[in-house]
């Protein structure tokens, strides 16, 4: 049956004035809303700008502030250093210097934790540390001695005029300066380095935050708070100092610079805060401006409300009072008065003519009558046809899966009864064993070929690929494995060998080697028919599905036929009234009340309803067809059984028939998601072997998801297939949130006959065969990606040449 499209019962009772107003209403909300984005994104947007300059320009006075305290240490350090006394303390090591000069009140005038005098050959001469706190001399730590032995951290500072920066240790963050010890005139050569420096605490805080007049913290780089909430700060383009920012709270913001040590590494973070007046000001002139335009708004709809109802709305309305008394009255002659010349009054016109064209509308009944019961014969004998010959199909398909099953079991017996050729070769490639396999595959007997060099021998099979792999067996002193080596025996006759080196236990530096061969002829083309069997082995177990997915739009087209039978019934009849009723209108004698009647018949028949759904009936049995078909191709394109040459094929298309052969074991399980890259080139490939491969895929995500997926719970897993072109591959990836693969499984999952399905459920072959197809016979690679708990993902990768 056709489904009438659903209409919220609110709306079909909505009178016009309503409508008008909701309209109205509506677009002033939206007016509003884009009034206040805009202030949110633009104005809002200003305010962030010029709060983030005001951060920064705090950030560069601090910055400031402290390159000058950096140039007045350094300052410090040339005075001491470029001293007459400092040069001759430096030649003859006098204490009196030391004591006169160089004590805890010096320094603790200076501000300074530490006097470091150093020899010309980088040596520690003499050195004098205090406690600024309680003006005690203290020691130096080993860590600051062995970084002044370090040969490369001196040279950084060992400048002519001088070097200040940072460094640090363990007890904290170093500020030193250092020069070269000269004459009072600055003359040399120099005597050494003069080294002073302070430690960074709190009390170098708050001078910095007296200067700038702004709160100001100093924390180490690593491991502290304000490192934590440096991580976080979005950076300012175009700074300098490299200045980040972050808002700490809706009251105030911070900025943050790094102070770099003498190996341009971060040291300190130097953080500057300041409270947000700016924002909070033009936030609130924001709030005032979007109420005087939501008040602007409300006496706007009023207005135009009140225009429109006037203007529009009640002519309408009494247009539509007088089309109601033409249908109580049931008189069809009579006509709606026509009064002015706009819209309205020509749609009252309109309605009219529309009166006037109910005779022609009569004869276009009779024609689609005749149309659309022509239309529906037809469909229904395709749709016989279609059935007959789908139903003849399924039944070839289950003789063919039994006659390959009883091939699978012959080709098994013929296998176990194949022996090998063993061939002896020393190492001077002189032949010393032939069997009679041998004798029987090659053609040549043991009488004629022992003694001889093998190499030499006329047999017409890769001797390139051999001599190489025998040489490597050699050189190597291991066993190699060859397959698919091609034996051409006669014209007509090509064999297929397996073939095994294995090195023969001598002395000799190149050992001999021992072939050991068979014919594989029989077991390839057992290899080819048992893919096939597979193949229907899945087209059986699927085969419910199938016919239930064929089922599904048949029904569709069998209720849509009824449907159309059914509204067919009430048009005849009235087809037959319209008969009697000309009838009486050719003798003259027809009155009003045939009229009515006939009009009254016309509304049992639903002719309007008919009109919209029967074109919507019809579309839905041709889309149930297509689908029918659809199915049925694919069944068609997966079962063949393809050959040994390889053709161009669509990729996407051969994922797409799998889905639609499958669709029935999903539906319920999983939900399907492809990504299908549109313009992929067709690839080189067996088809029907890559259709085989993605329906085996498919199907262990099904089992996947149904070990985690309660189907009860209406709950389903999702499968997602991907297809994309990677510089000269085709990468296929199909994903499924199932159970996973564990850990101690993933090893065997590409080994014949290995399943963890239950017993009876499975061969165990499918991803053998998907690793055989893609590997072995396209040269491919098949790898996945697995958690347990979480899903897998298979990822095919196919050369498209």
């Amino acid at each position: 049956m056709a489904v009438i499209p659903f209409i919220p019962g609110l709306l079909l009772t909505m009178t016009l004035r309503k409508k008008t107003l909701i309209i109205i209403y509506t677009i002033s909300l939206l007016l509003i809303t884009l009034i206040v984005v805009a202030s949110r994104f633009i104005l809002l947007e200003s305010l962030y700008l010029l709060e983030d300059d005001y951060c920064k320009k705090n950030v560069q006075r601090a910055f400031n502030v402290m390159t000058n305290e950096n140039n007045n240490l350094l300052s410090t350090a040339g005075d001491y250093a470029a001293w007459d006394d400092t040069y001759e303390f430096m030649a003859d090591m006098n204490n009196n210097y030391m004591n006169s000069n160089i004590i805890p009140e010096t320094l603790a005038g200076l501000n300074l934790n530490l006097f470091l005098f150093i020899d010309k050959q980088d040596h520690l001469y003499n050195s004098f540390a205090i406690d600024l706190k309680t003006k005690r001399r203290i020691d130096l730590s080993p860590e600051l001695k062995n970084l002044l032995e370090d040969k490369t951290f001196m040279s950084k500072i060992k400048q002519p005029d001088g070097f200040v920066g940072f460094i640090q240790l363990n007890e904290g963050s170093l500020l030193f300066a250092s020069h070269p010890v000269l004459t009072s005139k600055h003359l040399g050569p120099d005597h050494g380095l003069l080294m002073v420096g302070r430690f960074i605490g709190d009390d170098y805080a708050e001078h910095l935050s007296k200067s700038t007049q702004s709160a100001i913290q100093i924390e180490p780089y690593s491991e502290s708070s304000l490192s934590r909430e440096f991580k976080t700060a979005a950076f300012l383009p175009n700074s300098r100092p490299e200045t980040y920012i972050k808002e700490i709270d809706s009251q105030t913001i911070a900025g943050y610079t790094l102070i770099k040590d003498v190996s341009d590494q971060p040291v300190l973070i130097l953080r500057t805060s300041m409270d947000r007046d700016i924002y909070r000001q033009g936030y609130s002139t924001i709030l005032f401006f979007i109420v005087v335009v939501f008040l602007g708004c409300i006496f706007f709809v009023f207005a135009i409300y009140m225009l429109l109802d006037r203007q529009v709305i009640s002519r309408i309305a009494t247009l539509g009072h007088s089309v109601g008394n033409i249908n109580l009255d049931a008189q069809p002659f009579n006509r709606v008065p026509v009064s002015g010349s706009d819209e309205i009054s020509s749609l009252s016109q309109e309605i009219n003519n529309m009166l006037d064209s109910l005779e022609e509308y009569d004869t276009r009944l009779r024609q689609s009558r005749d149309d659309l019961e022509k239309r529906i014969k037809e469909r229904t004998a395709e749709l016989q046809e279609l059935n007959f010959n789908l139903t003849h199909e399924i039944r070839e398909r289950e003789l063919s899966e039994k006659a390959l099953i009883e091939t699978y079991n012959e080709i098994n017996q013929i296998l176990g009864s194949i022996s090998s050729m063993i061939i002896g070769v020393t190492s001077d490639h002189s032949i010393s064993e032939w069997n009679d396999v041998a004798t029987d595959l090659l053609g040549l007997s043991a009488n004629e070929v022992i003694g001889r060099n093998f190499f030499e021998l006329p047999i017409k099979w890769d001797w390139d690929r051999l001599k190489h792999d025998t040489e490597e067996c050699s050189t190597r002193n291991m066993k190699i494995r060859m397959d698919d080596i091609i034996l051409e025996k006669s014209d007509d006759d090509h064999r297929i060998l397996g073939i095994t080196l294995t090195p023969l236990n001598t002395e000799d530096e190149h050992p001999g080697f021992l072939l050991v061969g068979a014919d594989i002829t029989e077991r390839r083309h057992l290899e080819q028919k048992l893919g096939q069997s597979n193949k229907m082995e899945a087209i059986g177990q699927m085969a419910a599905g199938i016919a239930h997915e064929i089922n599904t739009p048949t029904q569709l087209v069998g209720s849509n036929l009824r449907f159309l039978g059914n509204q067919l019934q009430g048009i005849l009849e009235l087809i037959d009234k319209v008969k009697v009723i000309n009838q009486y209108i050719k003798s003259n004698s027809a009155s009003p009340e045939m009229g009515y009647s006939l009009e009254k018949a016309a509304s049992e028949a639903h002719l309007e309803y008919f009109r919209q759904e029967a074109p919507k009936a019809i579309a839905d049995s041709l889309e149930g067809i297509d689908r029918i078909t659809h199915i049925v191709s694919a069944m068609r394109y997966f079962s063949h059984p393809g050959t040994d040459e390889k053709e161009l094929a669509n990729l996407n298309q051969i994922i797409q028939n799998a889905l639609s052969l499958s669709r029935n074991e999903w539906k319920n399980v999983a939900e399907i998601k492809t990504n299908l890259q549109t313009d992929l080139p067709l690839i080189e490939c067996l088809p029907s072997d890559l259709s085989q491969v993605i329906l085996n895929l498919i199907i262990n995500a099904v089992y996947a998801i149904k070990e985690v997926y309660d189907a009860s719970l209406d709950k389903k897993g999702v499968i997602e297939i991907t297809t994309r072109q990677v510089d000269h591959n085709i990468e296929v990836r199909v994903a499924d949130n199932g159970s996973g693969i564990p850990e101690k499984i993933r090893s065997k999952i590409f080994d014949p006959f290995f399943t963890t399905k239950d017993v009876g459920i499975g061969t165990g072959q499918g991803l053998a065969i998907c690793y055989s197809v893609i590997v072995k016979k396209h040269g491919g690679t098949i790898e996945f990606e697995t958690e347990v708990g979480r899903g897998t993902t298979f990822i095919i990768s196919l050369p498209w040449k």
